[in-house]
Parts: structure tokens; sequence; C-alpha cells
């Protein structure tokens, strides 16, 4: 009788383990609670995953819940749904781009504010392509490579 009741309990206490892992891993993702989605069109998103953090004028607002591509007349884009803070205000004309908030940090949403009235939710943040450093370096090699 003792061994069912020891294994009753390493049971119990390998279930609330568990259930303790899965409810922080929920609350670090920010899952929990309502969000403001507003979402941006880019032709690029090389280095940006669902996850990323974005970043108003160096403050972190939200994240980027999913990315969408979308084929068009105009060739693909895609489309980036952001998870923002609650009745954060974000200008009309602010821009989004894609780029690292630091030499050594992924790829985020940085968000350069605007002036004017703000955006209602779910609305499209303008957006701007960020230049591909490593496609630049490249391109600027082969050149090197033609003129030697």
């Amino acid at each position: 009788m003792r061994w069912k009741q020891a294994d009753l309990i390493a049971g119990m206490f390998v279930l609330c383990g568990a259930v303790l892992i899965v409810t922080i891993f929920i609350i670090v993702r920010g899952q929990i609670g309502q969000q403001d989605r507003y979402h941006t069109f880019f032709s690029n998103v090389a280095g940006l995953r669902a996850g990323a953090v974005v970043v108003y004028e160096g403050y972190t607002i939200g994240s980027v819940d999913s990315i969408d591509p979308l084929a068009g007349d105009e060739g693909m884009k895609f489309r980036v749904n952001l998870d923002i803070q609650p009745d954060w205000q974000i200008p009309q004309d602010s821009l989004a781009e894609i780029s690292a908030t630091s030499l050594l940090s992924a790829n985020a949403i940085q968000i350069k504010a605007g002036t004017v009235a703000s955006l209602a939710v779910g609305s499209e943040i303008p957006s701007m392509n960020a230049v591909n450093v490593m496609a630049e370096i490249s391109l600027t090699a082969d050149k090197l490579t033609g003129i030697a």
C-alpha cells in the first residue's frame, strides 16, 4: 500500500510541474490578455520570425504574431501581423521597418513615430523596405571581382 501512495504523490508532483511550465511559457509569450492587432506589408522578410520583438522608438511594445505570404500582380508581398500592447497609440504617419535592435540581436520590427492622429486598432502601419546588408555586400564583391 505504501508504494501506491508514493507513486500517486510522485505523479501529482510531475503533473503540477508540467502545468507550471506550460503556464510560465504562455505568460512569457504574452498570450494571456488581449492584445491590439495591427499589420504591415514587406516585400522581403529575411531573418524575421514569428515571435520577433516590435519596438516603438526603442521601447518594446509587442511581438510579431505571424507572417503570411501573399502573391499578387506586383509579386510576392508578406503581411506581418503584430500584437501590440492594449491602448498603445501609433500615429498614422509612423513607419515600420525590419532591422536588428543591436549588432548581435535577431531582426525585429522597429516603428518610427509619426506626429499626426493615431491609427485605429486593426489598421495597416505603413512600412519602408530595409536594406539587406548581406545582399549588398555580395553585389559589391561581385562588382569588384568583375573589375579585377
